[in-house]
């Protein structure tokens, strides 16, 4: 089996913090504008009732996630969604090459607008800066003490060689050792989850 990296590549995109979907959105919702554009490009009749209102609920998301894993089984793939902190990883079985296929036209009309956009206002509400909100969940599940920003958070992930920098910078062990902690990979799936158990 493996793991679809859809959901999961939006998340390590987005890396940001907060909680929560449903209730009515507010009046500043830094969203707005995102729900705005979601609508334009809504394909379906169930897209567009689910972005009316400027908010998804976790049902809505729910919906939208079996109507695409629906059309995919329909099509002879095999999918599971898997709960990730909060929302969905994809893990297929079976032909990999024909689930791909099918992925893009499953998810026009079901997943396309609302899965990303559920798991940036889950994890974000606020909009804040990714780093940001990585470090305020690392600081929240006693990872570190603050202050700690997203400068701190990059110079522990330099630290910890897990920034993506190959130069040959020296990782600290120490460094390695918190980054590769099970808190701090609930923070990294959700940083609204501060690093906490489901």
């Amino acid at each position: 089996m493996k793991f679809h990296g859809r959901a999961l590549l939006c998340v390590l995109t987005t890396a940001i913090a907060g909680a929560g979907c449903s209730g009515p959105a507010p009046a500043t919702n830094p969203y707005a504008e995102d729900f705005r554009q979601a609508k334009e490009f809504a394909t379906s009749d169930f897209e567009r009732a689910v972005l009316e209102d400027g908010e998804i609920t976790r049902a809505e998301y729910e919906e939208a996630m079996q109507r695409y894993v629906s059309c995919i089984r329909d099509g002879g793939g095999n999918v599971e969604l898997k709960d990730q902190s909060g929302y969905y990883v994809y893990q297929v079985s079976g032909d990999i090459d024909a689930y791909d296929r099918m992925s893009d036209g499953c998810a026009r009309g079901t997943t396309a607008l609302i899965e990303p956009l559920y798991v940036d206002v889950l994890m974000n509400p606020d909009k804040l800066d990714p780093d940001e909100a990585l470090a305020r969940c690392f600081v929240a599940a006693g990872l570190v003490k603050a202050p700690f920003g997203a400068q701190d958070l990059r110079d522990l992930m330099t630290a910890a060689g897990a920034d993506g920098d190959s130069s040959g910078t020296p990782v600290d062990p120490a460094a390695q050792e918190l980054v590769n902690s099970e808190k701090s990979i609930k923070c990294m799936e959700n940083p609204s989850s501060m690093g906490k158990e489901e």
